[in-house]
């Protein structure tokens, strides 16, 4: 088990504090988007640990598939955790946490076709023949030129997980804060 997936276990377990019950419980969509926000935290992150983890595929639909797929699964990961501490109320998490990562996801795979940063439009391109498992590369044009960017899957990831680990572990204090509980798996 991973340390993410060790923290997000124990915020889990603090679900089932009553205190926190009676926090939730009365307006479902709390309890809803707290219990489904800690399930989709869990299964991005068995997807994202499996990407680092498996044979690259041979045919180029599989290594796109892979690579969206990855890129997408962070994305989710990152809305889930913010939707997380939403439905706690914790207010000090947001998409800004996550401002370069939303970034390079939407630039790569999310809105390629057609992206503006700062008032120019960009059109990315995937380079097909330089596709692999550690490096996506991007060509990217616009009406003023081109340019480059690489992006390391292994940085990318790593980076990532630190950050939703460390995420994770804000808002496990958070509830121990606000509840003013012992945590009952110790510490």
């Amino acid at each position: 088990m991973s340390k993410l997936d060790e923290v997000n276990e124990r915020i889990r377990i603090l679900g089932s504090a009553q205190k926190l019950k009676d926090i939730l419980m009365p307006d479902s969509r709390k309890w809803y988007q707290f219990c489904s926000s800690l399930d989709v935290i869990e299964d991005t992150n068995e997807a994202i640990e499996y990407y680092s983890n498996f044979d690259w595929p041979k045919l180029v639909g599989g290594q796109y598939l892979s690579v969206y797929g990855l890129l997408q699964c962070i994305f989710v990961q990152q809305d889930a955790v913010i939707n997380l501490a939403e439905s706690l109320g914790c207010k000090d998490i947001t998409k800004k946490d996550f401002t370069h990562e939303r970034k390079t996801r939407n630039v790569a795979v999310g809105h390629p076709t057609k992206f503006n940063d700062k008032g120019e439009i960009w059109y990315t391109f995937v380079n097909r023949n330089m596709l692999a498992k550690d490096n996506i590369y991007l060509t990217q044009e616009s009406r003023n030129g081109s340019k480059w960017q690489i992006i390391i899957t292994d940085k990318v990831i790593e980076g990532h997980l630190l950050k939703i680990e460390s995420i994770l572990i804000y808002i496990e204090k958070f509830i121990l804060e606000t509840l003013k509980i012992q945590p009952p798996y110790g510490e």
